[in-house]
């Protein structure tokens, strides 16, 4: 016990000296226990979670330093050596590969190199670890955003609103079919069911919408052949459908469901990126005569973003 305290107090000291040198960590001691810690890490440059900052808990056991200390993200983080609801970090320094040669701030050096290098061969978070693994063989998505698989909690990254009620506003309609309706049962209220606000429509009034869904032709403000519909992330919230494709309302063949795809734009126009799991809604590519519904990973997406209902 004793020398477990004089070595933390040491690094303690250090920690102080290295504020400047290391501006990425920011260790802090828990006042009234100094077997306890916190640290923000920012996110490694170049990666997915860059501009993020994230939170770690550290408990030091009182054999310390010759055992390693336990760490979890406070921060929800979309990674494959992570545990997504427990924080969990899979990583050998802090298991079999332990030294007393490592302390608490080369420990959350370690971490960051996880962040930018996962190892998706021993995942706790296998649908990230999915991703890892063939993001790099996927071509462009049929709804033309780039492919990138994360759903993070933190707010410099990813964009979201950051409202309890949100007005959605039809501006156009498709051969004058009511899409009311199926809207606000099948794409809005899915995701609603997992969000913090409330979705209610209005009519005419642009000014106060907060998501607009409408059609464009081929060639229209970035409407490529080819392309089924996009939306902006937020806070623009603008949805587009290809005017030029054949649409209904479920599975039909030779057309596209309106539905389906709407589910999928609106996570985009909430700020969800692509989902490397098949059968996701926020699964890049969607055929004719195909349905989807809400899974796991895009609740836990869509959680992570705005946190849990």
């Amino acid at each position: 016990m004793q020398a477990s305290r004089a070595r933390l107090l040491k690094e303690y000291k250090e920690v102080q000296r290295e504020k400047v040198a290391d501006p990425d960590i920011q260790l802090v001691c828990d006042d009234s226990n100094i077997f306890k810690w916190t640290a923000l890490v920012k996110g490694p440059s170049e990666t997915p979670f860059e501009g993020g900052v994230f939170q770690l808990a550290f408990s030091v056991p009182e054999q310390y330093p010759l055992q390693p200390p336990q760490v979890r993200f406070l921060t929800k983080i979309f990674h494959p050596n992570v545990h997504f609801k427990t924080g969990e970090i899979c990583l050998d320094i802090l298991k079999n590969a332990w030294s007393p040669a490592w302390t608490l701030q080369s420990v959350c050096r370690a971490i960051i190199a996880l962040m930018a290098h996962p190892e998706p061969d021993s995942p706790l978070n296998c649908d990230s670890a999915e991703n890892a693994r063939i993001r790099k063989e996927l071509p462009l998505s049929t709804c033309g955003h780039q492919i990138v698989f994360l759903f993070s909690s933190f707010d410099k990254s990813i964009s979201k609103f950051c409202k309890f009620d949100m007005c959605i506003l039809i501006v156009h309609l498709p051969n004058g079919k009511d899409v009311l309706n199926p809207l606000a049962k099948y794409c809005f209220k899915p995701w609603g069911d997992h969000l913090p606000f409330t979705f209610k429509f209005v009519e005419r009034n642009l000014r106060i919408a907060d998501i607009t869904i409408g059609f464009l032709k081929n060639g229209q403000e970035g409407m490529d052949e080819g392309k089924e519909a996009f939306a902006y992330p937020p806070t623009d919230g603008r949805v587009f459908f290809n005017a030029d494709l054949n649409w209904s309302f479920g599975a039909t063949p030779g057309a596209y469901d309106f539905l389906t795809v709407g589910l999928h734009e609106l996570g985009h126009a909430l700020g969800l990126a692509h989902s490397s799991v098949k059968g996701a809604v926020m699964w890049p590519y969607t055929g004719m005569n195909e349905t989807r519904v809400l899974q796991d990973d895009d609740v836990h997406g869509i959680e992570a973003l705005y946190g849990v209902k």
